[in-house]
């Protein structure tokens, strides 16, 4: 600790692998200390393709010193969940973006799937794959967009998987990538709907019905 404020320096080796998300001067005042986010970006699987990296400090006040940084990728489990809503009996087109990682080219299949309960069967799904192929190769750090739809016929959320599976490479075995969506249908009140008003004096009770009238095309 020192009783004035520091100036440190940061450098980091292995740029590709290792990004520091910190400035790379920052001031540390007396007698505190200060965190470093340094995030690592693999393009391989397992020990024996790690990776590292050098982080180094530099200071006037208060030297030198270094730290050695390891990592290890490991295989990609079920991604963050997304979320994708569209107005009743309409349409939303969206895609989803993904970067091939990986140090080498992939060939890779997409396909959609359906998570559908006991009572309904893969037609009741309202995703649809918008790709013309859904075999092609992904050249490495490189980013592709997967289009898709969402459709809803009903007021009943839905949900599916893309998955984005490694083909023909008996290094990368069963390699995946799952992206679970979610469909949130949303009924849309037709802009001539009126809102209904309702009066009445101070202390005085007033009555009255309203009458809703249900799409019955639509299953709530």
């Amino acid at each position: 600790m020192s009783d004035e404020s520091a100036t440190v320096n940061i450098t980091i080796s292995n740029n590709p692998h290792f990004i520091l998300h910190t400035q790379k001067r920052i001031l540390v005042a007396p007698h505190s200390t200060t965190e470093v986010e340094v995030r690592f970006l693999p393009s391989s699987f397992g020990a024996i393709d790690s990776q590292s990296c050098i982080l180094e400090f530099s200071s006037p006040q208060m030297g030198e010193w270094s730290y050695k940084l390891q990592g290890e990728g490991v295989e990609p489990v079920s991604m963050e969940q997304i979320v994708v809503s569209c107005a009743l009996g309409q349409i939303n087109q969206t895609i989803l973006p993904f970067k091939n990682p990986l140090c080498k080219d992939i060939n890779v299949k997409v396909k959609l799937v359906p998570k559908v309960s006991a009572l309904e069967n893969d037609k009741d799904s309202q995703f649809e794959l918008l790709l013309r192929d859904t075999e092609f190769i992904i050249a490495s750090n490189v980013r592709v967009d997967i289009p898709y739809s969402f459709r809803p016929v009903d007021m009943i959320q839905r949900e599916a998987y893309i998955i984005i599976e490694v083909l023909d490479d008996v290094h990368l075995t069963n390699l995946k990538w799952q992206f679970p969506v979610k469909g949130v249908p949303v009924y849309k009140v037709s802009e001539s709907y009126v809102k209904p008003l309702v009066t009445t004096k101070c202390k005085e009770r007033v009555e009255c019905f309203l009458e809703l009238i249900l799409d019955v095309d639509a299953h709530f």
